[in-house]
């Protein structure tokens, strides 16, 4: 089983179609940025039977992730922070909530 550590401070993609994190990983120019992440592909899973895992240690303000709707808006945005998730974003990313054929995603907050 591969383990991958508890990140501090970032966030976490979950529920990518399989095969699509390296897509990802270069639209949101996670190569240009001095940030640690984790790709994880193909990881089993119960609802998808496989899917693709992005995590990154870095600060969520520092990227763009309105892109994530257009290449998979079942993908789910979990901010962490002092090592805690303090905010599940499923599905569409709150910036293209207005855009065309999109719906508004739900969020629930932590505490």
């Amino acid at each position: 089983m591969l383990n991958v550590g508890k990140i501090e401070e970032g966030f976490v993609l979950d529920h990518i179609k399989a095969g699509k994190s390296l897509a990802i990983y270069h639209h949101l120019q996670l190569d240009k940025l001095d940030c640690t992440v984790a790709i994880i592909k193909n990881a089993k899973s119960n609802k998808m039977g496989k899917k693709d895992i992005l995590k990154v240690e870095c600060d969520i303000n520092m990227l763009d992730l309105d892109v994530l709707a257009f290449i998979d808006h079942n993908i789910t945005v979990n901010v962490i922070k002092d090592g805690e998730i303090v905010v599940i974003t499923a599905g569409v990313p709150l910036g293209v909530a207005g855009t065309t054929n999109l719906t508004r995603p739900s969020i629930s907050t932590l505490s």
